[in-house]
């Protein structure tokens, strides 16, 4: 029986995407969660890379890591896309958009990348202009094979800190500038950071020493792209950790 390893972070969407694509195949592999530092095992040959998490080892020796690699190993051939025009398609759209009349591993993904800004960030106001993502999002959620790795999943109702005093709309009547400026788009909300004190590591108590009573939030910052280009995942996976940590 095929081995897939884990780490042991329910809410990782990486893990999801994985266990979802799984759900959708005849026979489920065994699973074995392990730290993130990697796996305490042998290295696979040297024709293949170094196992990360999630890594599945199919046989003895024989080693597929990587979410995506797992992901299509995993799941059965309809969700791979129909022939090779259909495969193409998927890993195509894998990060912009969804294809086909059918769930496939795009749908996986993204649902899964979406997963915790559904469930904390984006409230009723925030969803009403996107009535249709949030009708494919409960869709695949709400699936049999989803479900049994997700659990219910529930739409935020709130946004967490939306009792907080908002800050001062920004003025936008002059012109923009020609580039990004940090100091133009943080204007207005910079000194209401400030204010609540979300630069102090002492948040919610007096001293860092101290137990924080509303809990540890931690998020890790990828390492920069080894190939030193820009692509749509930065603006995936940046945008999701920028609305958890601000909101």
């Amino acid at each position: 029986m095929p081995t897939l390893y884990l780490s042991p972070h329910p809410d990782n969407f990486q893990n999801q995407r994985v266990l979802i694509a799984a759900r959708y195949a005849p026979t489920l592999p065994e699973v074995v969660e392990l730290p993130e530092q990697g796996l305490p095992l042998q290295p696979p040959a040297a024709s293949c890379p170094l196992p990360k998490l999630p890594a599945l080892e199919s046989r003895p020796g024989v080693w597929v890591s990587g979410p995506a690699a797992v992901a299509h190993l995993l799941c059965p051939e309809r969700l791979r896309g129909q022939g090779p025009a259909g495969g193409a398609l998927v890993q195509q759209w894998l990060r912009t958009y969804l294809v086909a009349e059918a769930v496939t591993l795009a749908d996986v993904t993204v649902a899964c990348a979406l997963l915790l800004p559904y469930k904390y960030v984006l409230d009723p106001p925030s969803r009403a202009p996107y009535p249709n993502v949030t009708r494919w999002f409960l869709t695949c959620v709400n699936q049999p094979q989803f479900q049994a790795v997700l659990g219910p999943v529930k739409l935020c109702e709130q946004a967490r800190g939306g009792d907080a005093p908002k800050p001062k709309t920004q003025d936008v009547t002059g012109p923009m500038p020609d580039a990004y400026s940090p100091q133009y788009v943080e204007a207005a909300w910079y000194p209401w950071w400030e204010s609540q004190g979300f630069f102090k590591p002492e948040y919610g108590r007096q001293r860092v020493s101290e137990p924080n009573p509303k809990g540890l939030f931690m998020m890790c910052i990828p390492p920069p792209n080894v190939t030193g280009s820009l692509h749509l995942g930065h603006a995936l996976t940046n945008a999701i950790q920028d609305a958890l940590t601000r909101w």
